[in-house]
């Protein structure tokens, strides 16, 4: 028996994101490759530098993540495609226009269609495949684009190890720096703390000594104006 295609129903259970569990809204990839809603993001990464995959556990640095553009995309048409089904009690994988069965997705308009829609005027020169051709397709264009950032992102870890070296590194030249110029400064100020005792007691050295010159050499112009009023005495 032939596998069937799978349905929109199929396609939004594999588009569920794992924290909350609904269908992811605005969604972003990790690095490890899985898919979170935005919101349900910021959430986990909130106050972290590191988390850890709900999905594998596999841990990575915090805001680590990039919006998926062609899941978005693709999310945008079922979600479409959901609500031509809650206004349409068909079948989720009935055409509502032609009540056909949705096996194709037309690449050019990115949106479900049946063989009626492939052949109308509608979508003349549109280019239609399987819809499990269009799911292994941007399976694959999102791994390439996982890769990619997972690449990315441990280029950009490592980069940032390497600032964290060189930063660390600055910072402990900086400290020794810090360090040995107050050593330097304290012994140049306790050498001038000597060099202003000594010249301090120098100087009084030399005026003690001036002043001991001094008050002899008056001591002996004293004497000699003595002498010389007693000599000329009448």
């Amino acid at each position: 028996m032939a596998k069937l295609a799978p349905t929109v129903d199929d396609l939004i259970e594999d588009l569920q994101c794992p924290v909350c569990l609904e269908v992811l809204q605005d969604p972003v990839s990790q690095g490890c490759g899985h898919n979170l809603c935005k919101l349900c993001m910021e959430k986990v990464c909130a106050g972290n530098a590191y988390v850890s995959c709900p999905v594998c556990r596999k841990t990575f640095p915090a805001k680590d993540y990039a919006v998926n553009k062609l899941l978005t995309m693709l999310l945008e048409n079922v979600q479409k495609s959901l609500l031509d089904k809650s206004e349409n009690p068909l079948p989720s994988n009935m055409c509502p226009e032609h009540i056909e069965p949705l096996k194709l997705f037309c690449k050019t308009d990115g949106n479900l269609g049946c063989v009626v829609c492939m052949v109308s005027s509608v979508h003349e020169d549109h280019i239609f495949i399987p819809v499990q051709e269009a799911v292994t397709t941007y399976r694959k264009d999102l791994n390439i684009t996982l890769s990619a950032l997972t690449l990315l992102s441990k280029n950009l870890s490592e980069l940032q190890n390497q600032q964290d070296e060189k930063i660390s590194s600055i910072q402990e030249i900086s400290n020794r720096l810090e360090q040995h110029i107050k050593t330097q400064f304290a012994k140049l100020y306790e050498s001038l703390q000597m060099m202003e005792q000594q010249c301090i007691q120098d100087l009084k050295q030399e005026a003690f000594q001036a002043l001991k010159k001094m008050k002899e050499n008056l001591c002996g112009i004293t004497e000699k104006k003595n002498r010389s009023a007693t000599d000329g005495r009448p």
